[in-house]
């Protein structure tokens, strides 16, 4: 392995990887970087045995991926709220948008409103045509999916 010590080696890894981290999502690539880490120190410390340092970079690696990942995504996602807050009102009845698809009798379409595209339903089985102006009347469901709408005479 040339002329370098191997926990040097580990800990280069190590840095490199938790780097890494930085520029690929999914919050797993630094637990590869923790297990380089553990088997610097056991290189530099306990045994020069490559097999030996292999085994705890695995296990190192996955305990602290299995045990570590869930506290450090609530950690660095930061906290979400049930309420919106802001001027994004938590109920939009009455407020106007715009069919961006067709709305077949008794179907399913959608409607840009605030410039996000959302399915809907019109309201006692309308046609609604794409471009035509329709108001808000509600949520269809308690997840907030899509919208109940009907077409809106003040355009």
């Amino acid at each position: 392995m040339g002329n370098y010590p191997l926990w040097l080696m580990w800990l280069v890894g190590g840095i490199f990887l938790a780097m890494l981290e930085l520029a690929v999502p999914g919050m797993v690539i630094i637990f590869f970087s923790l297990g380089c880490f553990a088997a610097a120190v056991v290189a530099a410390f306990v045994s020069e045995i490559v097999s030996v340092q292999i085994a705890v970079f695995c296990v190192a690696s996955v305990f602290s991926l299995v045990v570590l990942r869930k506290v450090f995504m609530n950690w660095f996602q930061g906290q979400t709220s049930a309420k919106v807050s802001g001027d994004l009102e938590d109920s939009p009845d009455g407020a106007l948008a715009e069919a961006s698809k067709d709305f077949p009798e008794n179907g399913y379409g959608q409607i840009r409103y605030r410039g996000s595209f959302w399915k809907a339903v019109a309201d006692s089985g309308q046609s609604i045509s794409a471009g035509e102006p329709v108001k808000i009347i509600s949520w269809v469901d308690k997840r907030k999916t899509a919208f109940l709408v009907t077409k809106s005479i003040n355009a």
